[in-house]
C-alpha cells in the first residue's frame, strides 16, 4: 500500500471519528433539550391548569358562603360565583386538552364527575335557603369541595411525578451519551497515537535515514546504500537512488580504467625519449613522469613555479609564437627545462618538463 493511501485512510478515519463525536454530541444535546422541553412545557400547562382550578373552586366556595350568609348582596355573590365557574371551566378544559401523562385522563374524568356532584349539591343548597347556612355549607359544600380538591391534587402529584421521572430519564440519557462520547473520544485518541507511531516509523525515521545516507555518500562513502524495505513511494525512491549510485560507481570505475590506460600510454610514449620527462597540467598537477633520482627531487622543489612564473609566461604567450621555455638549475648535475605545451597553436594545455642532458655528467 502506498504512503499516500495510508495517510489518506488514516486521516480520513480520524476525521470520521471527529465528525461522529461532534455530530453525536449535537444530536444528543438536541434530543435531550427537546425531550426535557416537551415534558416541562406539557406538565407545566397541566400544573398551571390544576392550580387555576383550585383557585376557582375556592372562589366558588367563598361566593356560595357569602350568598348564604349575606342575603342583601346575593346579586354580587351570584356574579362572583358565575365568574369563578367560568374560570374553573377554562382551567378544566385546558387540563383536559393537555393530557400527556399515562393516567392523566382518568384523573381528569374523576375531577369532572366530582365537580358535577359539587355543582348539583351547591345548586340544591342555594335554592333551599337553609336556616343554618354554616351547618348546611359544611354538610353540602365542604365535603364535595374536599373531594374535588383531592382529585385536583392527585392531578398535580401525577404531573410532578412525571417531571421527576423526566428529569431522571434526562440524567440517564445524558450519562449514556457522555459514556458513548467518551468511548469515541478515547478511540480517537488511541487512533491518533497509533497513526503518529506509524507516521514516525514508516515516514519520519526513514526520511532521517535517507538524510544520513545521503550525507555519507556526499562525504565519499560510495558503498552506502538506501534500504529498500517497503513497496511504497520511499521504497521505490530508494530503489531508483541505489540504481543511480550503482550506475555512477560503474561509470567511475570505467573512467578510472580509461585514465589508467591513458596514463600507461603516456608513460610508454614518454619512455621513448632519451632524457627523463614529466607532463604537468597548467595547475601544476602531475599527469605522468619518467624522471628519476635527483630530477624527481628537483621537480618537487620547483613545481610551484608553474603557479607563479609559469602563469606569467602563459599570459605573455600569443597565438602563433613558439612555445616559451624556462630553465631551472637545481644542481650542477641537474637542470630542468619547463616547456609550455600548446594545442592547436593557440591554447596552452600544460607543461613538459625534461632534463637537460648537457648538464648531466658523462657516463664513464
Amino acid at each position: 500500500m502506498s504512503l499516500r493511501t495510508r495517510l489518506l485512510l488514516g486521516y480520513s478515519y480520524l476525521v470520521l471519528l471527529i465528525l461522529l463525536t461532534a455530530g453525536g454530541a449535537g444530536v444528543a444535546v438536541f434530543q435531550l433539550s427537546n425531550g426535557i422541553g416537551d415534558v416541562v412545557r406539557n406538565n407545566f400547562h397541566s400544573v398551571s391548569a390544576a392550580s387555576d382550578m383550585v383557585g376557582a373552586l375556592s372562589q366558588q366556595n367563598n361566593a356560595t358562603l357569602q350568598f348564604l350568609t349575606h342575603p342583601e348582596s346575593r346579586d354580587l355573590s351570584q356574579q362572583t360565583l358565575s365568574e369563578a365557574q367560568a374560570e374553573f371551566d377554562i382551567a378544566f378544559n385546558e387540563a383536559e386538552g393537555n393530557v400527556t401523562v399515562p393516567g392523566e385522563a382518568a384523573r381528569i374524568e374523576e375531577i369532572r364527575q366530582a365537580y358535577k356532584a359539587y355543582e348539583a349539591s351547591r345548586d340544591i343548597l342555594l335554592s333551599a335557603q337553609p336556616d343554618d347556612p354554616f351547618d348546611a355549607y359544611d354538610r353540602h359544600i365542604s365535603q364535595n369541595s374536599r373531594v374535588v380538591r383531592g382529585h385536583i391534587f392527585d392531578l398535580l402529584d401525577l404531573n410532578q411525578e412525571a417531571i421527576v421521572k423526566a428529569d431522571e430519564r434526562a440524567r440517564s440519557t445524558a450519562t449514556q451519551n457522555g459514556i458513548g462520547l467518551g468511548i469515541v473520544v478515547t478511540l480517537a485518541l488511541i487512533s491518533l497515537i497509533a497513526l503518529s507511531r506509524a507516521l514516525q516509523q514508516h515516514i519520519l525515521l526513514r526520511l532521517a535515514e535517507f538524510k544520513d545516507i545521503s550525507e555519507a555518500i556526499a562525504a565519499g562513502e560510495v558503498n552506502r546504500r538506501y534500504k529498500e524495505s517497503d513497496d511504497d513511494e520511499l521504497g521505490i525512491l530508494a530503489q531508483n537512488l541505489n540504481t543511480g549510485i550503482d550506475a555512477q560507481k560503474q561509470l567511475r570505475t570505467q573512467a578510472q580504467g580509461r585514465l589508467s590506460q591513458q596514463r600507461q600510454l603516456l608513460l610508454g610514449a614518454l619512455s621513448q625519449r632519451k632524457e627523463g620527462v614529466a607532463l604537468l597540467g597548467i595547475d601544476g598537477l602531475l599527469a605522468a613522469s619518467t624522471l628519476e633520482g635527483e630530477a624527481v627531487r628537483a621537480l618537487e622543489a620547483h613545481r610551484d613555479w608553474i603557479l607563479k612564473g609559469g602563469r606569467e609566461l602563459m599570459r605573455a604567450y600569443e597565438s602563433g609564437d613558439p612555445p616559451p621555455t624556462h630553465r631551472i638549475e637545481f644542481s650542477p648535475e641537474c637542470t630542468l627545462i619547463f616547456e609550455l605545451l600548446v594545442a592547436q597553436k593557440s591554447r596552452p594545455v600544460g607543461w613538459l618538463v625534461r632534463e637537460d642532458l648537457a648538464s648531466k655528467p658523462p657516463i664513464v
